[in-house]
Protein backbone atom coordinates (compact mmCIF):
# COMPACT_ATOMS: atom_id res chain seq x y z
CA UNK A 1 0.00 0.00 0.00
CA UNK A 2 1.42 3.48 -0.93
CA UNK A 3 2.25 5.43 2.01
CA UNK A 4 0.96 8.96 2.55
CA UNK A 5 4.51 11.36 2.86
CA UNK A 6 4.65 15.51 4.45
CA UNK A 7 6.89 17.17 5.75
CA UNK A 8 6.79 19.82 8.75
CA UNK A 9 9.24 22.54 8.87
CA UNK A 10 9.51 23.66 12.67
CA UNK A 11 10.13 27.24 12.86
CA UNK A 12 8.60 28.49 15.92
CA UNK A 13 11.99 28.75 18.28
CA UNK A 14 12.46 32.17 20.21
CA UNK A 15 16.08 32.79 18.90
CA UNK A 16 16.94 33.89 21.88
CA UNK A 17 20.71 32.64 21.91
CA UNK A 18 20.98 34.19 18.26
CA UNK A 19 19.49 37.48 19.27
CA UNK A 20 17.87 37.52 16.14
CA UNK A 21 15.63 35.58 13.94
CA UNK A 22 17.64 32.59 12.83
CA UNK A 23 15.50 31.42 10.17
CA UNK A 24 15.76 34.76 8.00
CA UNK A 25 19.89 34.37 8.22
CA UNK A 26 21.56 34.58 5.12
CA UNK A 27 23.34 31.95 3.64
CA UNK A 28 24.08 32.04 0.06
CA UNK A 29 21.96 34.62 -0.54
CA UNK A 30 18.82 32.74 0.69
CA UNK A 31 17.53 32.56 3.82
CA UNK A 32 17.95 29.76 5.83
CA UNK A 33 14.60 28.89 6.30
CA UNK A 34 13.95 28.93 2.47
CA UNK A 35 16.91 25.88 2.24
CA UNK A 36 15.24 24.00 4.60
CA UNK A 37 12.23 24.16 2.84
CA UNK A 38 13.77 23.36 -0.69
CA UNK A 39 14.98 20.09 0.98
CA UNK A 40 11.76 19.29 2.10
CA UNK A 41 9.56 19.98 -0.81
CA UNK A 42 12.03 17.85 -3.18
CA UNK A 43 10.88 14.83 -1.37
CA UNK A 44 7.44 16.09 -0.65
CA UNK A 45 4.88 18.33 -1.93
CA UNK A 46 3.18 18.26 0.75
CA UNK A 47 5.08 20.67 3.45
CA UNK A 48 3.40 22.87 6.21
CA UNK A 49 4.96 25.38 8.27
CA UNK A 50 4.39 25.27 12.24
CA UNK A 51 5.56 28.89 13.51
CA UNK A 52 3.50 30.97 15.88
CA UNK A 53 3.74 34.05 13.81
CA UNK A 54 3.53 33.31 9.74
CA UNK A 55 4.17 37.20 9.16
CA UNK A 56 7.81 37.05 8.38
CA UNK A 57 7.48 33.80 6.38
CA UNK A 58 4.87 34.33 3.84
CA UNK A 59 7.59 34.26 0.99
CA UNK A 60 7.40 30.70 1.42
CA UNK A 61 4.15 30.08 0.20
CA UNK A 62 4.07 27.17 2.67
CA UNK A 63 0.27 26.53 4.77
CA UNK A 64 0.82 27.25 8.51
CA UNK A 65 -0.01 24.73 10.76
CA UNK A 66 -2.13 25.86 14.08
CA UNK A 67 -0.07 26.08 16.85
CA UNK A 68 -2.40 24.68 20.05
CA UNK A 69 0.45 24.46 22.07
CA UNK A 70 2.22 27.92 22.01
CA UNK A 71 5.63 28.34 23.80
CA UNK A 72 5.61 24.51 24.17
CA UNK A 73 8.56 23.85 21.60
CA UNK A 74 9.47 22.12 19.07
CA UNK A 75 7.02 19.10 20.07
CA UNK A 76 4.49 21.27 19.75
CA UNK A 77 5.49 22.37 16.26
CA UNK A 78 5.55 18.57 15.62
CA UNK A 79 2.10 18.08 16.86
CA UNK A 80 0.65 21.01 14.80
CA UNK A 81 2.02 19.91 11.67
CA UNK A 82 1.03 16.12 12.22
CA UNK A 83 -2.71 17.75 13.00
CA UNK A 84 -2.66 19.71 10.18
CA UNK A 85 -1.63 17.52 7.22
CA UNK A 86 -3.11 13.96 7.47
CA UNK A 87 -0.46 10.88 6.36
CA UNK A 88 1.24 8.29 7.67
CA UNK A 89 5.02 9.32 7.61
CA UNK A 90 6.41 13.04 8.47
CA UNK A 91 9.84 14.68 7.28
CA UNK A 92 10.52 16.90 10.17
CA UNK A 93 13.37 19.08 10.04
CA UNK A 94 14.57 22.75 11.80
CA UNK A 95 14.48 26.21 10.75
CA UNK A 96 18.00 26.35 11.67
CA UNK A 97 19.87 23.73 9.66
CA UNK A 98 22.08 25.26 6.42
CA UNK A 99 23.31 22.28 4.92
CA UNK A 100 20.26 19.96 4.68
CA UNK A 101 20.56 16.86 2.64
CA UNK A 102 17.64 15.42 0.44
CA UNK A 103 19.65 11.90 0.16
CA UNK A 104 19.76 11.43 3.98
CA UNK A 105 16.19 12.56 4.30
CA UNK A 106 15.26 9.90 1.43
CA UNK A 107 17.17 7.21 3.19
CA UNK A 108 15.82 8.01 6.18
CA UNK A 109 12.11 7.67 4.67
CA UNK A 110 13.21 4.66 2.99
CA UNK A 111 14.88 2.51 5.63
CA UNK A 112 11.29 3.86 7.75
CA UNK A 113 8.82 2.60 5.12
CA UNK A 114 10.78 -0.78 4.28
CA UNK A 115 10.09 -1.57 7.95
CA UNK A 116 6.98 -4.42 8.15
CA UNK A 117 4.14 -3.40 10.41
CA UNK A 118 3.52 -6.25 12.88
CA UNK A 119 -0.21 -7.57 13.05
CA UNK A 120 -1.96 -5.06 15.02
CA UNK A 121 -1.20 -2.18 12.95
CA UNK A 122 2.19 -0.46 14.52
CA UNK A 123 5.44 -0.14 12.90
CA UNK A 124 8.90 -1.69 13.94
CA UNK A 125 10.34 1.42 14.10
CA UNK A 126 7.73 4.67 14.36
CA UNK A 127 10.67 7.09 13.93
CA UNK A 128 14.06 6.81 12.26
CA UNK A 129 16.46 9.78 13.78
CA UNK A 130 20.12 10.04 12.10
CA UNK A 131 22.96 9.98 14.74
CA UNK A 132 26.40 11.50 14.33
CA UNK A 133 29.34 10.75 16.79
CA UNK A 134 26.63 9.30 19.25
CA UNK A 135 24.80 12.08 19.23
CA UNK A 136 20.87 11.78 18.28
CA UNK A 137 19.54 14.32 15.77
CA UNK A 138 15.85 13.54 16.40
CA UNK A 139 14.70 17.65 14.59
CA UNK A 140 15.45 16.22 11.50
CA UNK A 141 14.17 12.71 11.35
CA UNK A 142 11.13 11.06 10.13
CA UNK A 143 8.40 10.00 12.36
CA UNK A 144 4.98 7.53 12.19
CA UNK A 145 1.71 8.77 12.41
CA UNK A 146 1.25 6.69 15.50
CA UNK A 147 3.25 8.41 17.53
CA UNK A 148 0.84 11.60 17.54
CA UNK A 149 -0.96 10.24 21.15
CA UNK A 150 2.28 10.04 23.13
CA UNK A 151 2.85 13.46 21.24
CA UNK A 152 -0.71 14.88 22.60
CA UNK A 153 0.26 13.30 26.18
CA UNK A 154 3.29 14.36 26.53
CA UNK A 155 2.27 18.27 25.91
CA UNK A 156 -0.83 17.34 27.76
CA UNK A 157 1.68 16.75 30.62
CA UNK A 158 4.31 19.43 30.31
CA UNK A 159 6.61 16.53 29.13
CA UNK A 160 9.17 18.65 26.57
CA UNK A 161 12.40 17.12 26.42
CA UNK A 162 12.52 16.15 22.59
CA UNK A 163 14.62 13.18 23.88
CA UNK A 164 12.47 11.98 26.20
CA UNK A 165 9.80 12.09 24.35
CA UNK A 166 11.25 10.40 21.19
CA UNK A 167 12.91 7.39 23.21
CA UNK A 168 9.14 6.17 24.38
CA UNK A 169 8.79 5.08 20.84
CA UNK A 170 10.14 1.98 18.40
CA UNK A 171 13.36 3.87 17.40
CA UNK A 172 15.49 3.16 14.07
CA UNK A 173 18.94 4.87 14.24
CA UNK A 174 21.01 5.82 10.71
CA UNK A 175 24.35 6.24 11.92
CA UNK A 176 25.36 9.70 9.52
CA UNK A 177 28.90 7.85 9.40
CA UNK A 178 27.75 5.08 7.27
CA UNK A 179 25.93 7.49 4.81
CA UNK A 180 28.81 9.34 4.26
CA UNK A 181 30.63 9.37 0.71
CA UNK A 182 34.37 9.47 0.37
CA UNK A 183 34.86 12.98 -0.09
CA UNK A 184 34.33 13.58 3.76
CA UNK A 185 36.04 17.05 3.58
CA UNK A 186 33.01 18.63 1.54
CA UNK A 187 29.67 20.28 2.34
CA UNK A 188 26.44 19.22 1.40
CA UNK A 189 24.62 20.26 -1.81
CA UNK A 190 21.48 18.86 -2.80
CA UNK A 191 21.88 15.62 -3.15
CA UNK A 192 25.37 14.83 -0.95
CA UNK A 193 25.58 13.51 2.76
CA UNK A 194 28.17 14.97 4.86
CA UNK A 195 28.46 15.62 8.63
CA UNK A 196 27.59 19.17 8.12
CA UNK A 197 23.97 18.10 6.69
CA UNK A 198 23.13 18.10 10.75
CA UNK A 199 24.79 21.29 11.74
CA UNK A 200 22.36 23.54 13.48
CA UNK A 201 23.22 27.32 13.92
CA UNK A 202 22.19 28.22 18.14
CA UNK A 203 24.25 31.21 18.45
CA UNK A 204 26.12 33.83 16.21
CA UNK A 205 29.63 31.87 16.50
CA UNK A 206 27.66 28.94 14.80
CA UNK A 207 26.12 31.05 12.19
CA UNK A 208 29.84 32.83 11.09
CA UNK A 209 31.27 29.02 10.86
CA UNK A 210 28.36 27.98 8.59
CA UNK A 211 28.85 31.35 6.04
CA UNK A 212 32.33 30.55 6.17
CA UNK A 213 31.76 26.45 5.59
CA UNK A 214 29.59 27.96 2.59
CA UNK A 215 32.10 30.43 0.76
CA UNK A 216 34.65 27.12 1.29
CA UNK A 217 32.13 24.74 -0.62
CA UNK A 218 31.62 27.90 -3.36
CA UNK A 219 35.50 28.12 -3.95
CA UNK A 220 36.65 26.28 -7.28
CA UNK A 221 37.86 23.08 -6.50
CA UNK A 222 35.15 22.03 -4.20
Amino acid sequence: MKQKIAGILLAGGQSSRMGRDKAMLDIGGKPVIQRVADTLLQCTPDVCLAVANEGDYRFLDLPVAADEYPGYGPLAGIYAGMKHIEADWYLVAACDMPFTSVDLMRNMLEIAIDMHEDGIGIPLSQAVVPTYQDRMHPLYAVYHRTVMPALKQALDHKQLKVMDWVEQHNLGEIPLEGQLPDRQGELSNSYDVTPWCLYNMNDPEAYEQARRMHILKEMPGN
